[in-house]
Formats: C-alpha cells, structure tokens, sequence
C-alpha cells in the first residue's frame, strides 16, 4: 500500500478501534487494501470509481471522454447510492479530489461529506474537471470538512 491508503487504512482502524464507528468502504479493485480489510473485518464494496477529471490534451479527445465518463460516473453513482441506501451512513469520506463520486453520494445520500485533498490535478497532471466549475465549486463548498495534506493546497 501506498501513502493515500495507508493514511486511509489507519484512518477506519482508528474510526473502528478508537469511535466505535463501524466503517464501510467501497474501492474500485481486490487487491492489498482489500486484503487488510478482510482481516479487520471491514465490509467493502467493489465498484468501479471513475476520475470526474482527465488530463487534457486537445479540445475533442476531452469531450469525448467528458461524454463516457460522466456517464459512467453516474451509472457508478446509482450503484452506491443502491449499495448504501439502508446502510444508515451519516457521512461519506474521499479519499482524493480526482474522484467526485464520494460528494455525488453525500448529496444523494442526505449526509456529511469529508473530502481529503491531495493533489494539484490541474497544475501536476494537466487535468479539467468534466463538469462546470461552478458546480464541482459547489460540491467543495457544500463539503462538511475539507482536510488537505498540506497548506498549499
């Protein structure tokens, strides 16, 4: 495991152990992570998480792909929001700004967002959000906590 998920991983060991919250996670693959989970007892979910951004390197090669993964993305979101709708979630945490699914669900969902931000995806991965600033804007704002790795961001 890496740095995101070890601070995830230590985050829901923490939430588990130290809160008495009973975490549940959805991830995109088996693989390492899943295998910790399993032997914490942590439910998991595998769903397919599309990035709600894609680098960006001509004007059709970007709508093109703003066109399949936005419907992607939604069709993911209807899967947890079927998933989690008798769960009794009361918030839902990110784990990366490149992925809006975690803010779709909290809206859909009716409960509290937490976003960790980790990345500068315009400015390192040349990548655009595929939906309107105004709206992904929205979704930041609307956030119960925005937690950051470090003050630059």
């Amino acid at each position: 495991m890496y740095g995101a998920n070890v601070a995830l991983y230590k985050l829901l060991l923490r939430l588990k152990k130290d809160c008495g919250i009973a975490p549940w996670v959805a991830i995109p693959a088996e693989g390492v992570f899943t295998q910790c989970l399993k032997e914490e007892g942590i439910p998991y979910y595998i769903c397919p998480m599309t990035q709600w951004q894609g680098v960006y390197s001509s004007a059709l090669r970007f709508a093109v792909k703003k066109c399949i993964r936005k419907r992607k993305i939604k069709k993911e979101v209807d899967e947890l929001v079927t998933w989690l709708k008798d769960k009794k979630i009361e918030a839902i945490h990110s784990n990366s700004s490149v992925i809006g699914t975690g803010a779709m669900l909290a809206k859909r969902l009716g409960c509290k967002d937490i976003w960790h931000i980790r990345e500068f995806s315009e400015e390192h991965f040349n990548m655009r959000y595929f939906y309107p600033k105004k709206m992904v804007k929205q979704y930041y704002e609307e956030a119960r906590y925005l937690i950051t790795i470090s003050d630059a961001l």
